[in-house]
């Protein structure tokens, strides 16, 4: 597999079909860039919401020796009890009689977490304080609905289902648009679907989706503790239905999603395309007409219709970082190239 830099797989203004059809490459020494400067600004980012008052202090040899022990214990334990209970039920409920529990794309996609828990201590925080910032530069202590006027609970209630209602149509946007889906294809292109998926998102792809769940609970005046228990609930069903569990919930699809809607969600077949967008609810699908309506199908072939796109799967490991780096340029290589909307969408 020849090495290019961050230009187009062949410059020829006529290549050939099988040319055309090659994965998007990047150089070694342009994959070292790409991850060097991903851990540069999570770096900053990290010492921006850090409690040190020096860079010295924050970048201490002991300091972040005991640091980094802290944080992988922390990463290990954080997703371990929804893990096991996943990993049960896998067992349990089986989308196929012959699947496997910890294949290699539960292990490319545990690489995703981890970079998604550096997300979560570096750049995410700041982008809380600045959304936090924004709302009062904007509109200072505006309030959708004031304190005192309806019970507390009533609108965290409101701020919850407006928040996943918005992530739904964000979510539809993002496969709808061509500069949304760009980023938003890494998500898809895993095709062995896993706990870990949930975590396999481009930073962009990241930063849109935050801002549109985010917001209505900003403005309705929900504290931290209430955003906090909301996404902490929200991961774990986010990871349940990634993984490979046979179960479409019962009554409960007509409210949840499920790991059997979502898989259809994340299927390549022309039928299923630009179906269950629903992020924690179905309802929003059952509303706007997205809604798939067979329960019992568990599709097989997964991922994204795109030769283009560097997919890991079947690479040697030797290659992971790299084509990890490419897919980090690809959305910008694409947008440069001008997209082929056949590629994802009939």
């Amino acid at each position: 597999m020849p090495a290019v830099s961050f230009s187009r797989t062949s410059s020829a203004p006529h290549s050939d079909d099988k040319a055309e059809r090659r994965p998007f490459e990047i150089s070694t020494i342009g994959a070292a860039t790409v991850i060097a400067a991903m851990a540069i600004a999570f770096g900053v980012a990290a010492w921006l919401v850090s409690d040190s008052r020096s860079v010295l202090d924050t970048f201490h040899a002991q300091s972040l020796l005991r640091r980094a022990g802290t944080l992988i214990v922390v990463a290990i334990r954080s997703p371990a009890p929804v893990l096991l209970l996943a990993l049960l039920l896998e067992r349990v409920f089986p989308v196929t009689s012959s699947q496997r529990d910890l294949t290699r794309g539960f292990y490319q996609d545990a690489a995703w977490y981890g970079v998604d828990f550096l997300r979560e201590l570096s750049w995410i925080p700041l982008q809380f304080a600045l959304l936090i910032a924004l709302k009062r530069y904007l509109i200072g202590n505006f309030e959708l609905i004031p304190d005192g006027v309806v019970p507390a609970p009533i609108l965290w209630v409101v701020g919850i289902l407006l928040g996943d209602c918005l992530g739904y149509w964000s979510h539809r946007l993002r496969h709808h648009y061509d500069f949304l889906w760009n980023f938003h294809a890494i998500h898809h292109s895993q095709q062995d679907l896993n706990f870990f998926t949930q975590d396999r998102f481009h930073d962009v792809d990241v930063v849109i989706d935050l801002v549109i769940r985010t917001l209505p609970l900003l403005l309705l005046h929900a504290g931290w503790p209430v955003i906090g228990i909301y996404t902490a609930i929200s991961l774990a069903h986010f990871r349940l239905y990634h993984s490979k569990i046979r179960s479409n919930y019962g009554w409960l699809r007509y409210v949840l999603v499920t790991p059997q809607s979502h898989r259809v969600h994340h299927a390549r077949d022309s039928r299923q395309l630009n179906r269950n967008f629903g992020g924690f609810f179905s309802i929003w699908d059952l509303a706007f007409g997205t809604q798939y309506h067979d329960y019992h199908e568990y599709p097989e072939e997964l991922g994204v219709r795109d030769d283009n796109f560097p997919i890991e799967q079947g690479a040697p490991l030797r290659d992971l970082p790299r084509i990890f780096a490419a897919q980090m340029i690809y959305p910008f290589w694409k947008m440069g190239r001008g997209n082929d909307r056949s590629l994802k969408t009939d």
